[in-house]
């Protein structure tokens, strides 16, 4: 991984788990493939905060640069993606959940769900 990346995954470290796991697996994947105008653009994303990232997201407030609303289009296309090709996946036995391991819906309308927890945007969270 090179020292760019590097630096971009540390500062993708989050409060919220939701966008940690999001933010992290799409640099993991791809950080090393930027170039510096894509390492900027998602240096301007870590900029903003937790709530905003959130809401954009999930479609509920665009942020005011389109540019970063692309990015997390990307991003979101990119996780969307992983979801599906793990639901392809076989199932565990060994599985702490149960005997069937099936991925969390990544995104729908209004929830993140990250493992078998999720968080809505309403702030209520279900386990």
């Amino acid at each position: 991984m090179n020292p760019t990346t590097r630096k971009l995954l540390w500062r993708s470290r989050r409060g919220m788990l939701e966008l940690d796991t999001l933010l992290r697996r799409y640099l993991t994947q791809n950080g090393d493939d930027f170039n510096a105008r894509q390492s900027t653009q998602f240096e301007k994303l870590l900029g903003y905060k937790d709530r905003q990232l959130y809401d954009a997201f999930c479609g509920k407030t665009p942020l005011p640069d389109t540019e970063l609303n692309a990015l997390l289009g990307e991003i979101k296309r990119s996780v969307e993606a992983d979801a599906g090709a793990a639901c392809r996946a076989p199932t565990n036995p060994a599985s702490p959940v149960g005997a069937q391991t099936r991925p969390a819906q990544i995104f729908s309308a209004n929830t993140v769900s990250v493992g078998s927890r999720s968080s809505s945007a309403t702030g209520q969270s279900s386990v």
